[in-house]
């Protein structure tokens, strides 16, 4: 079960960092395209979808040429049985 970000110490990805640390000092790192789908607010947790737009708002304050794209996510059974009868 994973625990919820709120309640860790670890609240903050660096995203141009992570990725100047991986590709090294030989590459520039010109920007960062962010993928992600908006979270759904519950009874549970009304604050859900805010607190995610507050994060995308101070990625997008703190990173030069930062970009956030949503997508929408689909919830939908599958089986991987049926994705190698189409190979």
């Amino acid at each position: 079960m994973m625990t919820p970000l709120r309640i860790t110490p670890y609240k903050w990805l660096d995203f141009l960092k992570l990725a100047t640390m991986l590709l090294g000092s030989n590459n520039e790192v010109i920007g960062v395209k962010y993928f992600t789908a908006l979270v759904k607010s519950t009874i549970q947790d009304p604050n859900k979808t805010t607190r995610q737009l507050a994060y995308i708002n101070a990625l997008k304050s703190c990173i030069p040429n930062f970009v956030c794209y949503f997508g929408k996510l689909t919830v939908k059974p599958t089986s991987a049985n049926n994705s190698w009868n189409k190979i």
